[in-house]
């Protein structure tokens, strides 16, 4: 156990340096697809090759290294592709904590009756995460495509675009004279006390 946990850790600690020079979305992609190898080998040790004690150390270390950024990462996912608000992130760890409470009792009553079960609860659970990760990405891509047609065609959006440009290039050139000024003020009476 203390593997899994250690592994776990270390796992977040790789995410953690990894995130900073890679987006959340390629993270997240790679962390489902081993997840999903991982998944599929421990089907392949437990139902048709016999489980080890040093087998179920390193599958348990690898899935406590693959599978601990997933949450994290889905934070960075979601604030790349929506505007995080409280309320958002509230139903976010809501949903999260609703499928724990709903699936313990099925997941329980099966591994009761078999606890050879546990990989085929695992890859069910791999399989229906990607199905949802997938299907997120291609709304998130008919989406963008959506917009990007809506631009194209209204010109007033690109008017207003270009306002709001030009409106952010006004501003930050003021804020630049007013520093300016400040300085030249600064130096002026740093001058005349000397």
């Amino acid at each position: 156990m203390i593997i899994y946990w250690l592994s776990y850790s270390f796992g977040r600690l790789i995410c953690a340096f990894a995130s900073v020079f890679i987006e959340p979305h390629i993270s997240l992609s790679v962390a489902w697809i081993t997840g999903l190898g991982i998944a599929t080998l421990w089907i392949i040790y437990v139902w048709i090759i016999r489980l080890s004690i040093t087998s179920l150390f390193v599958l348990g270390a690898f899935t406590g290294l693959v599978f601990s950024p997933i949450f994290p990462l889905s934070f960075g996912f979601i604030n790349t592709r929506l505007n995080v608000i409280p309320a958002l992130l509230a139903v976010f760890l809501s949903g999260t904590a609703f499928g724990s409470i709903l699936f313990q009792k099925l997941a329980g009553k099966l591994l009761d009756s078999n606890p050879k079960h546990f990989p085929t609860l695992l890859i069910t659970c791999v399989l229906l995460a990607i199905m949802f990760y997938a299907a997120t990405t291609v709304v998130n891509i008919l989406y963008k495509k959506n917009t990007k047609t809506n631009k194209k065609f209204s010109p007033s959006s690109e008017n207003r675009e270009h306002s709001v440009r030009d409106t952010n290039k006004l501003a930050a050139a003021e804020e630049e004279q007013n520093m300016a000024n400040f300085c030249a003020e600064q130096d002026d009476k740093d001058n005349t006390s000397l």
